[in-house]
């Protein structure tokens, strides 16, 4: 053994030791070692996704929660709902009223049109004539030019006046009473006509 070289000494040792078990024994615990990482690896990545999806659902029942607690009540979606519904009623009754109106003026604007028309068709001085023979006649067409319309009753005499205003298209009747002066009637059919 003294004449023999490091390595042949070294080779010599080598071949005392049986290490072809303890070399399957540490492949052993390295593929074991390979396996359980990789497990490990395969759980962590299952955990992380269980854990993403309960944050999902935790963050939905969090806004969910919120928008219970900042919706109205029963009791103030009931009132709303109520005024609404009086503010739904009150438009309705106003467009029948402006309905109604339009209605009126339509029906005074087609009359007007009518006798403008017929005042445009007859003779002026067919018309100049009458005025000048008949003082009564001129004044009711002086009233009727200004929007006046006065009715006689049964015995002739004269018991109501029309007026209607050009301005606003209003009308008015107004009963023509003894006890009151002509002066009073002038005023006062002259004020509903300019105003």
């Amino acid at each position: 053994m003294i004449g023999e070289t490091p390595q042949e000494l070294i080779q010599s040792t080598l071949s005392g030791f049986q290490i072809g078990l303890d070399l399957q024994a540490i492949s052993r615990i390295q593929d074991t070692f390979r396996a359980t990482c990789k497990n490990r690896e395969i759980k962590q990545q299952n955990s992380k996704a269980v854990l993403k999806g309960l944050q999902r659902q935790l963050e939905l029942s969090k806004s969910s929660a919120l928008a219970s607690q900042n919706s109205p009540s029963r009791a103030e979606h009931a009132s709303v709902i109520l005024a609404m519904d009086r503010e739904k009623f009150s438009l309705a009754k106003n467009i029948n009223e402006l309905e109604l109106s339009i209605n009126t003026l339509d029906a005074t604007h087609s009359r007007l049109k009518e006798e403008l028309e017929q005042l445009e068709s007859e003779d002026v001085m067919k018309d100049t004539e009458l005025m000048t023979d008949d003082s009564t006649l001129l004044r009711l067409k002086i009233y009727r030019m200004l929007g006046i319309d006065l009715l006689e009753d049964d015995t002739g005499v004269y018991t109501k006046a029309i007026i209607r205003n050009k301005n606003n298209s209003d009308v008015h009747e107004v009963n023509i009473e003894p006890r009151y002066s002509h002066f009073f009637y002038s005023n006062y059919l002259w004020d509903l006509i300019s105003t």
